[in-house]
């Protein structure tokens, strides 16, 4: 989803790569990212401080770009999908609407309530 937003806001693939972050396991992040790498993170939640806490234990550099509680979560997406509720849609880039179009998400989501 990440990947078609950014083609679709006009970034050229090749000026953009992303490489595996596995803050849940800090032990993990020193195989993927140098410790002198600066990590960039926005505040949304509780856990954004956590992560926060953790890049700067393990003497990552960290940088706040911004700071936002959340207005729209995938929760409500999701509910809104079950629902039929096509206002889903304006709350996403369109290339992830069609993008979860494609992955047929409504129906997924209805089987996994069984």
């Amino acid at each position: 989803m990440i990947t078609r937003t950014l083609v679709a806001e006009g970034i050229l693939p090749e000026r953009f790569s992303f490489t595996p972050f596995p803050i849940r396991t800090p032990e993990l992040l020193s195989r993927y990212i140098d410790p002198e790498i600066t990590c960039f993170v926005t505040i949304n939640d509780d856990w954004s401080s956590q992560e926060i806490g953790i890049l700067e234990e393990l003497g990552h550099p960290v940088e706040v770009l911004w700071e936002r509680r959340k207005d729209i979560e995938a929760t409500s997406i999701r509910a809104l999908l079950l629902a039929g509720d096509d206002s889903w849609r304006e709350m996403v880039p369109s290339s992830v609407a069609s993008y979860l179009e494609e992955l047929d998400l409504e129906q997924r989501l209805r089987k996994l309530q069984g």
